[in-house]
Order: C-alpha cells, then structure tokens, then sequence
C-alpha cells in the first residue's frame, strides 16, 4: 500500500496532454511525464486492501498494490523489478492497456481509481532513464517452439484453439509454408475451467 491516509488527501491525477496543435507535428508522447515525486503522489492513493481486486482485474496478474508501494517509497528499482516480474512489455501497457486494473479497484467504489496505468508508464519509463533495464540475452537459444509458447498461452482460451495457436506461430515464426516442414513436438499447458485448471498434452 501506499500512504494510509493517501486516498483520502489526494485526488486522482493523470498526466496533462501536449495540446493537438504541438502534437499532430510529429510522432511523439502525447503525454507530459511526470517527475517522480507526482508518480509517488498518485502512488500514496493505493489503500491497504484485505482483498485487492486490482490484481485480479489485470489479465496479467500485476503486483500492483506492491510497486504502488514501492512508488510511493520511492524505491524505483525494486518497483522496476516486481512490475517486470509479471509483465514482459509494461512500456506497452502502461500505455495502450483499457487498465481493467482501474476498473477492479476498490477505490472506484465510491472515488476515482487510483492512476495504475500511468504510475506503470512511469515504473518502466524511469527504470530506462536509471539504466535498470539490462538485456538478458538466453544461454541457449531453444527452438522457436518454446519461445512462441509463452507468448500465445495467453491468447487462446481453450485446448484446441492453443495447440492451433502455437502451430501457427511456429509457422509465422520460421516462415515455412506447411506443418508437414516439422517434426512432430508435444506440448504440455493448462486448460481453465470454471472447478479448476487441468493440464493436458496436445502433440503437434
């Protein structure tokens, strides 16, 4: 959480827009960013929530109550870290995302939201001015396989519509023009369900 009394002191903020006449003139933010002390402002809103809905409501599963925290504290690399831990792309949520996030917060009961989606613009925006954003180039580099798998799990909601998911990124991936171009491979994943999650193996 953020500061304890914070959501009732400060009223929610995003960041201002660059009027349309400046804007239309290139392909720039459309944002003015904020400096760090107004992201740890907006940050300080977060409530010590028994049950924060805000991560259920990110398709993602975002630690969001623990790097508002971290916001808030002004610890930017750690906040960099626990919004990474869950989320390979924030420069593109944190930006193009309908924040859902928002939506599921239990200050949008009877108040504005907290400014999730801008505080994790910020996260990942200072974290590339700091320098914490290394790159992690793999040991090994495995087949495209295993790296379009991680990809499409998130995209394809049942058993069937996966494994077709997977075969054509593969496709897409190496460019070949037919499933008959590879040897056979198992894949292993979850199925959701309404009772639980089950695990099943689809051979390609």
């Amino acid at each position: 959480m953020g500061k304890v009394s914070g959501f009732k002191e400060v009223n929610r903020n995003t960041e201002k827009r660059i009027p349309i006449d400046k804007r239309v003139k290139n392909w720039k933010e459309i944002y003015v960013p904020w400096s760090k002390e107004e992201a740890s402002v907006q940050a300080s809103r977060c409530m010590d929530c028994g049950v924060p809905f805000c991560n259920n409501g990110c398709p993602l599963g975002n630690l969001i109550p623990e790097w508002n925290d971290l916001v808030y504290n002004k610890d930017w690399e750690t906040a960099y870290k626990r919004l990474s831990a869950t989320n390979n792309f924030p420069e593109f949520t944190g930006r193009i995302c309908p924040a859902p996030c928002e939506a599921s917060c239990t200050l949008s009961i009877n108040n504005d939201p907290v400014s999730i989606e801008m505080i994790e613009k910020n996260i990942i925006e200072k974290a590339f001015e700091s320098g914490f954003v290394k790159p992690e180039p793999p040991k090994f580099r495995p087949a495209g396989a295993a790296i379009e798998v991680r990809i499409v799990r998130k995209t394809c909601r049942d058993g069937l519509s996966e494994a077709h998911c997977i075969l054509l990124s593969i496709t897409l991936l190496t460019g070949a023009s037919s499933s008959r171009e590879y040897r056979p491979i198992s894949i292993t994943f979850p199925i959701s369900s309404t009772e639980s999650t089950r695990f099943t193996t689809v051979a390609l």
